[in-house]
């Protein structure tokens, strides 16, 4: 996203990239700086358009969804130290927590809790197959 925010500006754009060199950065982005709007004509007939079909912004249904999410970043943010602390049991009082914070924690801790459960299950299938033969 934050390449997104300097769109049409190779020097910014580069700059970022130089900030982090492990992370995956677009490789549209490297040809053309402003590829998210306007990708190189090559890739407009199997991407349907000029419009990168990886650009959040370019899909109208998903812009509300990530403007939702911007708005209430600092919510998440609290929210997810929650869940940490709560996995960790370093809890502070409760009521030096806002509700909603907590509430959000709440939702995370079992959503992550549910998604290890998965994963257990799934390692505990692994390689089963290859015992069986």
């Amino acid at each position: 996203m934050s390449l997104y925010r300097v769109l049409g500006d190779r020097e910014a754009q580069d700059a970022i990239r130089a900030k982090s060199p492990r992370a995956k950065h677009c490789p549209f982005l490297l040809e053309s700086p402003d590829a998210c709007e306007n990708l190189p004509e090559r890739y407009h007939e199997k991407a349907g358009g000029a419009v990168c079909p990886n650009n959040p912004y370019g899909k109208p249904d998903l812009v509300r969804l990530f403007e939702a999410a911007e708005h209430d970043a600092e919510l998440c943010e609290e929210a997810f130290l929650i869940r940490d602390m709560l996995r960790t049991n370093t809890l502070p009082p409760l009521d030096r927590i806002e509700t909603g914070v907590f509430q959000g924690a709440r939702i995370m801790a079992g959503w992550q809790h549910q998604k290890d459960i998965e994963t257990q299950e799934r390692m505990m299938g692994f390689g089963t197959q290859e015992e069986e033969n």
